[in-house]
């Protein structure tokens, strides 16, 4: 489910081979991460904003890091019980 959500999301904005190559890898958003880093690297950005842009991309791996270990949390028993 989570690959053809990923799919339909960016076959307006990727490349056909850049949407398979996404959808191929184990992680992509650590691939997308390494690709945006790449590209501020290579962008020949003023040092100020290269800097900006990197934190931005630090708080999108954060931000992604703690979506994952919500989804792995378990639901507690106290919420899955209805009581009638």
């Amino acid at each position: 489910m989570y690959y053809v959500t990923m799919h339909l999301c960016l076959q307006d904005r990727l490349l056909p081979h850049e949407l398979a190559y996404m959808i191929s890898v184990k992680h992509p958003p650590n691939m997308a991460a390494t690709v945006l880093t790449q590209l501020v690297a290579s962008a020949n950005l003023p040092e100020m904003l290269q800097i900006s842009v990197d934190k931005q991309i630090v708080q999108y791996i954060d931000s992604v890091a703690a979506c994952e270990r919500l989804q792995k949390q378990p639901i507690p028993v106290a919420y899955t019980r209805l009581e009638i």
